[in-house]
């Protein structure tokens, strides 16, 4: 019962959802099932069946208890793995009594800021499910493009899966949870008067004198987002039921370009004399994908046309601000909020790979290029903090620092020691884990070699803050 979340049984009746996860290959799974349940049911009725039908079930339970590797995280499935399906536990493995330091566990906050006399515009772009490996996979030249003549941080990680977690801590600089189930989300217990609230990044701005707005495709109510939005500083946020017009739509809302041209229209209507953030969140990207019927069909699948569809708003965009002389006085950020793309490569570096978001911002007083530095989702406020006051503002985190991250989902945890170049990838449930050593590039895990199995209880006592 562990592995049963029932956080999410209302799921069932949401069609857009119910849309997402029915893919052929379930289909085939099921029908599989249901053959096999028929044909040891027949069995059972027969002479001798009874004998059968044990013999069947003793060559079957090792597979349905074995762990389960070969789920495809880019097919449209939210959940990524089945609830009702174990992961194989390591119990013959060691204890490793090796001590964890985590000395940023809790961060500070984002500092208050006086009104200087530079508050550039800031418009903060969310695209749904995309990955750094979106990116390196050629289906987005647009966004490439960006990438290679404006600043680039090609090793941005995100904290965790799942939108809010996402929004939590790229808007407070805060860290989310890492154990537990996807229904335990810093994101639904903020209040008003936290600290981590108070020091958002839209309240912070919005405390000197900037307009702030949130502008999504989906309906607000989805993740509380009508709720929560508005205590984190945002003055304006729209969601499905603002589009009056639209290329395509779907359960999720409008598409991304018409998004993006609601987004120029509220640009469009802001005084010149008052600076504005804006925030906006995608979700074309997100089975089942959005895109107008006509583009692009003979492309191999949805989730490249939309990846494509997606590219094209992302032109639109800057083609707009650039004709709106816009680019001298705002900064523009093209992030994600979660990936939901693999790798192509072994089985950990498509782990990782669900965490490892583009992170490309233009501005124009800082260099063009590529930063190789690790940045988290928890930095990105202080990040842009600084670019947007012209104050130097630090990343929370320190180089020595480790670099964590994790898949709730999945029961996955990562810790990555620069100073070391050690990685730790874990299983939440008991902290069994694997030890990669000589680890110089979470980008490029492709001359790994060996790893190291065992229990690691300091560790997890240390994520659980013990």
């Amino acid at each position: 019962m562990a592995n049963i979340d029932l956080s999410l049984i209302g799921l069932g009746a949401d069609p857009t959802f119910l849309a997402a996860q029915l893919t052929p290959n379930q289909f085939v799974t099921f029908g599989t099932f249901l053959a096999i349940g028929a044909g040891i049911s027949t069995l059972s009725l027969i002479r001798f069946g009874n004998w059968v039908t044990t013999a069947l079930t003793a060559v079957a339970l090792p597979f349905a208890f074995a762990p389960l590797f070969t789920i495809n995280i880019a097919q449209p499935m939210w959940l990524q793995t089945h609830p009702l399906l174990p992961f194989g536990a390591s119990k013959k493995l060691d204890s490793d009594d090796r001590a964890f330091t985590w000395n940023d566990r809790s961060r500070t906050a984002l500092p208050i800021v006086e009104a200087g006399n530079q508050r550039k515009n800031l418009l903060l772009v969310y695209l749904e499910g995309v990955s750094e490996v979106s990116l390196r996979n050629g289906d987005m030249p647009n966004l490439q493009a960006l990438a290679e003549t404006q600043t680039y941080y090609s090793r941005y990680f995100a904290h965790q899966l799942v939108t809010v977690n996402g929004l939590y801590s790229t808007l407070t600089g805060q860290l989310p949870t890492f154990t537990g189930s996807s229904s335990d989300l810093l994101w639904f217990d903020m209040k008003a008067n936290d600290a981590e609230v108070a020091g958002s990044l839209p309240n912070r701005l919005s405390a000197i004198g900037y307009h702030t707005a949130f502008i999504q495709s989906a309906e607000l109510s989805f993740m509380s987002k009508d709720k929560m939005l508005p205590i984190l500083g945002f003055d304006e946020i729209k969601g499905d039921g603002a589009f009056e017009a639209w290329h395509s739509r779907n359960g999720w809302g409008v598409d991304d370009l018409t998004l993006f041209e609601n987004v120029i229209a509220t640009i469009d209507v802001q005084p010149e004399e008052q600076p504005w953030m804006i925030a906006t969140l995608t979700t074309g990207t997100h089975a089942p994908y959005n895109i107008p019927s006509d583009f692009l069909p003979s492309e191999p699948s949805d989730r490249i046309r939309a990846l494509k569809w997606a590219d094209e708003a992302v032109g639109f965009l800057t083609q707009a601000l650039e004709a709106r002389n816009l680019l001298e006085n705002t900064i523009v950020v093209f992030t994600s909020d979660e990936s939901r793309e693999q790798s192509g490569g072994t089985p950990l570096e498509d782990e990782i790979a669900l965490n490892w978001l583009p992170l490309i911002i233009l501005d124009s007083d800082s260099p063009a290029g590529e930063s190789r530095d690790y940045i988290m989702a928890s930095d990105l406020p202080f990040l842009l903090m600084g670019k947007v006051t012209g104050t130097e503002q630090a990343i929370s985190r320190a180089t020595s620092e480790p670099i964590v991250f994790g898949n709730i989902i999945g029961r996955r945890f990562f810790w990555y020691e620069p100073t070391s170049l050690e990685l730790w990838a874990c299983d939440t449930a008991d902290f069994a884990c694997g030890q990669y050593s000589e680890v110089a590039d979470l980008g490029d895990l492709s001359q790994i070699s060996s790893v190291k199995k065992a229990f690691f209880p300091n560790l997890q006592a240390v994520v659980n803050g013990q």
